[in-house]
């Protein structure tokens, strides 16, 4: 059972919650407001980052496939995977996020003095699932954690130049989706049946990110404006971004 498999389970999405709101807690006095001044408050608490240093970066995603490694060489199942993939992740993205570096060089001691117990099956190109898998744990926890204090402002989205871990993430995004994309290997037929076939498939996608447009306008939820604009967001770009691929 992949990395993979593990991600698309509710139990990843509700303990990585949970963990964040425990590191949340020390700082929930400021939710404590009106309505429109907890909009304001959180509108201003996702804007105006600069972002982080390439070596911040580089240092925290490394951790991320080193994890992937001890845990096949530890083996076990879900409650392994939580322990020694889901729970040192958060970790980086909060509490521990000054000590990325601390936490990589430990993460690499273990992986070299432990013995490999257990040996599963390698199919050819496993490792697109594991970057895919790790990519979607990421992913998730950022979402998650980006609007509590905890996790670090350095990693938010930027708002004009420079690189973050958000950013990051979405760039690896847009790469996973090329990498595993059917145009890359094969283009049966001609322009006009691959550009339906790629618009029914990002048609999901289309429905998500206007529903989403729909969603904030309807429950005057914040909403980070410098991030897409009023209409767009990272939904409609990812399906833009596979209807495009069909020309290129």
């Amino acid at each position: 059972m992949t990395v993979e498999h593990h991600v698309s389970t509710v139990n990843c999405h509700t303990l990585s919650l949970l963990l964040i709101l425990l590191l949340h807690l020390i700082d929930i006095n400021y939710m404590v407001c009106s309505d429109s001044c907890y909009k304001k408050k959180k509108e201003d608490f996702v804007t105006g980052h600069s972002g982080s240093s390439m070596e911040d970066i580089v240092v925290s995603t490394l951790l991320y496939p080193l994890l992937t490694g001890l845990c096949q060489k530890i083996g076990g199942g879900y409650p392994v995977h939580f322990l020694v993939i889901y729970t040192p992740i958060v970790l980086s993205m909060t509490v521990l996020s000054e000590y990325n570096l601390q936490l990589l060089l430990a993460a690499l001691g273990l992986f070299l003095s432990l013995p490999k117990v257990y040996s599963p099956p390698a199919p050819r190109l496993q490792f697109i699932s594991y970057y895919r898998g790790i990519l979607q744990i990421a992913t998730c926890i950022a979402i998650l954690g980006v609007d509590f204090p905890a996790f670090p402002r350095r990693f938010c989205k930027i708002e004009y130049s420079g690189v973050s871990l958000m950013d990051t993430g979405n760039a690896s995004a847009i790469f996973q989706m090329a990498v595993v994309s059917r145009h890359l290997y094969s283009c049966p037929g001609s322009l006009l049946n691959r550009l339906r076939r790629q618009i029914k498939v990002s048609l999901p996608l289309v429905v998500i990110g206007m529903a989403r447009i729909i969603v904030i306008s309807t429950c005057d939820y914040q909403l980070h404006v410098s991030e897409y604009g009023t209409h767009w967001n990272f939904f409609l770009t990812l399906s833009l971004v596979g209807i495009g691929s069909v020309f290129t």
